[in-house]
């Protein structure tokens, strides 16, 4: 079965969250995802996923190499508050739901599965 063409008419969500910053660095969200000039949740997800929504999250990432006002449970929590919302304004609640996580990234997307206490509006 070809899964590329049944992909490309699925409607869905798809979250990308970043790994650890360890220096710091800006755009770090966006530079995990780059490769030359190319930011592949941007140019190149879209032309293979019409309908899905891409979005990325950004937070930060360097707490386990410097202080950090949140960690990784207020980070989840804030994932899944922002996913909430983006998906109740834009009437996409039970979208299918697709994290793409790298490094920290996938302990904060754990921790919003154990944290979300309506598994009804975003399932991981």
């Amino acid at each position: 079965m070809d899964t590329s063409l049944t992909l490309s008419f699925v409607a869905s969500s798809i979250v990308a969250v970043h790994g650890l910053n360890p220096t710091n660095s800006s755009y770090h969200a966006e530079n995990t995802w780059t490769k030359g000039q190319t930011l592949w949740l941007k140019d190149l997800l879209p032309q293979n996923l019409k309908t899905a929504r891409v979005m990325l999250f950004g937070y930060n990432a360097n707490a386990a190499f410097q202080h950090s006002t949140a960690g990784v449970l207020e980070q989840a929590q804030n994932l899944l508050n922002r996913v909430r919302m983006k998906r109740r304004r834009n009437q996409a609640e039970y979208r299918p739901i697709i994290f793409i996580a790298h490094s920290l990234g996938g302990i904060v997307v754990k921790r919003v599965n154990a944290s979300n206490r309506r598994p009804h509006l975003i399932r991981c």
